[in-house]
């Protein structure tokens, strides 16, 4: 059964009912943009390590080795993003990122509302794609969200007072 507002009329949001609860229904191509709005966050975050990375590795070895981890995490993350918008019939936008743009803004992926605000749209995008009849795709964003929610977030990784 599906019940959505007549009187929407650019990317309507509908639900369905199954299972006794309401899914979020979301048109496959705004879809697809959110997913390239949330590669493009990946990739500011895998920008955001390198950064750091090379200010830290002369003065703590250690940490920077820490935030190089977490870069190739969120490379991988990228790349699994990547696959789902192919798998998904869509194209990646990588125009979305400016590589100086997200060099000069680095520091904004160490707000901790960074992480906390990625992890909720990958939740939101979780039930976007479910809700699109694509459980299977769906169950690749759930992976990725337990993944992020196992790492410390950057904010926590680079030490303030050494980067400043």
């Amino acid at each position: 059964m599906l019940v959505c507002n007549p009187n929407q009329r650019i990317d309507p949001v509908c639900r369905v009912v199954a299972r006794g609860r309401n899914t979020p229904r979301t048109a496959p191509g705004r879809v697809l943009r959110l997913l390239n709005e949330d590669f493009s966050r990946e990739c500011r975050e895998v920008f955001a390590c390198a950064v750091y990375v090379e200010k830290l590795e002369q003065t703590d070895p250690t940490t920077a080795r820490r935030i190089e981890q977490r870069g190739k995490a969120a490379v991988t993350h990228a790349l699994t993003l990547c696959q789902l918008i192919s798998d998904m019939g869509g194209k990646v936008d990588d125009t979305q990122v400016d590589e100086t743009d997200a060099v000069l803004n680095a520091h904004r992926v160490l707000k901790r509302e960074w992480s906390s605000t990625t992890r909720r749209r990958l939740r939101e995008r979780a039930e976007q794609v479910r809700g699109s009849q694509t459980p299977h795709l769906a169950s690749r964003l759930d992976h990725l969200l337990t993944a992020k929610q196992t790492e410390p977030n950057l904010s926590d990784l680079v030490p303030l007072d050494k980067v400043a």
